[in-house]
């Protein structure tokens, strides 16, 4: 390979790869603005791979979405589990926000649907 070409390709991905950071914290910013304008359908789509990665902020606003059925089909299951994985990866602010608003859910669930969401919690593990 030419030096030249070399050189294009590592500065491509050098460009490629330290934006990366900003692109996740775009897409988290984009995702609460969605939120905070009622267009839950967007948050959804722009929290859930965040989530998916293990960012504890959308899984919070994950949780919320799915305990109100913002957006998406109210499930109670799902909540818990979103609230239940912020609330041990997120640092100390997340964590009691999180545990608090999973509280509120718990209080709503079946100890079945409560069972159900802590076994989805403890397969769950982050996509990198």
């Amino acid at each position: 390979m030419k030096p030249k070409l070399t050189f294009l390709l590592a500065l491509t991905f050098l460009f490629l790869f330290s934006g990366s950071s900003v692109v996740f914290a775009d897409d988290l910013q984009d995702g609460f603005d969605a939120y905070d304008r009622e267009d839950y359908k967007a948050a959804h789509k722009l929290l859930f791979p965040l989530a998916k990665q293990g960012n504890a902020s959308a899984q919070n606003i994950l949780g919320v979405i799915y305990n109100n059925g913002q957006g998406v089909p109210q499930d109670y299951v799902l909540a818990y589990m979103w609230l239940n994985i912020c609330g041990s990866t997120g640092g100390e602010k997340n964590d009691e926000d999180c545990m608090k608003n999973r509280t509120i859910i718990e209080k709503k669930m079946t100890k079945q649907q409560i069972e159900k969401a802590q076994k989805m919690v403890k397969n769950w593990k982050p996509k990198k």
